[in-house]
């Protein structure tokens, strides 16, 4: 089973594939889609939307799982957070991947095993858990590898894919 896990941005949209065997993860790969600040909102939102298509085309995912939207205090940006999510859901809709909706609160309890863990807490569990090479991974990326790893615990066992 393959898990993909996104966390949606505009400038920045994390992105991991975790290969999942017999309740193990056995492989991850991950990255970034940067866009370029000063092209336009549409142009950003394609070079989202071809990226992210030809990353989604070669993993072929069995679910997508994307972590919803939290309160911001700016509201422009959660509206372009909001317009990278549909993105992902056009996308999603036209490959068939299923997709699910996870709250922070859902990402951190299932990787930390409390709802109101931290950041360094989450990130300390990731490489913990996961056979990860340490490195410097920007907080995007490390927030999409939680996504994908908060879907295959939560997913994998709860949920057949595509109910």
């Amino acid at each position: 089973m393959k898990i993909f896990g996104i966390d949606p941005g505009i400038e920045k949209l994390g992105w991991a594939v975790l290969e999942v065997e017999k309740g193990e993860v056995k492989k991850i790969f991950s990255g970034l889609i940067k866009t370029n600040s000063s092209s336009s909102l549409s142009k950003r939102l394609e070079q989202i939307y071809k990226k992210l298509k030809k990353i989604l085309e070669k993993y072929q995912p069995d679910l997508l799982t994307m972590e919803d939207l939290f309160y911001f205090k700016n509201k422009k940006t959660v509206i372009k957070v909001a317009q990278a999510q549909g993105i992902v859901f056009l996308l999603s809709n036209q490959l068939k991947i299923p997709v699910k909706i996870l709250s922070p609160l859902q990402i951190k309890k299932a990787i930390t095993g409390y709802g109101r863990a931290d950041k360094k807490a989450i990130e300390k569990m990731v490489y913990l858990r996961l056979p990860l090479k340490k490195g410097k991974r920007e907080d995007d990326e490390l927030d999409a590898i939680a996504c994908a790893f908060s879907g295959a615990l939560i997913f994998q066992n709860n949920e057949m894919i595509g109910k």
